[in-house]
């Protein structure tokens, strides 16, 4: 299942960071798909990566758009990608998520046997969805 792709959309309220599921290189390596488990009634804030020698470091956070504040909003989930820009090539490099261990993982809907684990690492060689 590929992700819905969504941009980030900076100033949302009760920014939080969240568990992604994958990331996913692109063929050139400059580039990430970070997919994770979204809903309706949230969105991407930002993406902060944190690059060194050895790893890349990647820290989704989250947040309520302000029209969102106070509607109703359905326990749905859906899987969702966010592209992230890197400044040199995976190359090796492991992928780590940056959201602390204490955040809850992030919970597809039941049934499908995909779930998120804090502190995932992807390894550099993974192939691309």
């Amino acid at each position: 299942m590929l992700p819905v792709m969504v941009t980030p959309r900076p100033g949302l309220i009760d920014v939080h960071p969240v568990h992604w599921l994958k990331a996913t290189p692109s063929a050139d390596g400059l580039s990430l798909t970070v997919s994770f488990w979204g809903g309706p009634c949230v969105a991407v804030d930002n993406v902060a990566v944190a690059e060194t020698a050895a790893t890349i470091t990647v820290t989704l956070y989250e947040g309520t758009p302000p029209s969102d504040v106070h509607a109703a909003c359905p326990e749905l989930a859906v899987l969702q990608g966010v592209r992230v820009e890197l400044q040199s090539p995976v190359a090796g490099r492991t992928i780590v998520d940056g959201a602390p261990e204490h955040v809850p993982p992030a919970s597809p809907p039941v049934g499908n046997g995909i779930g998120g684990s804090p502190g995932a690492s992807v390894p550099p060689d993974a192939p691309a969805a």
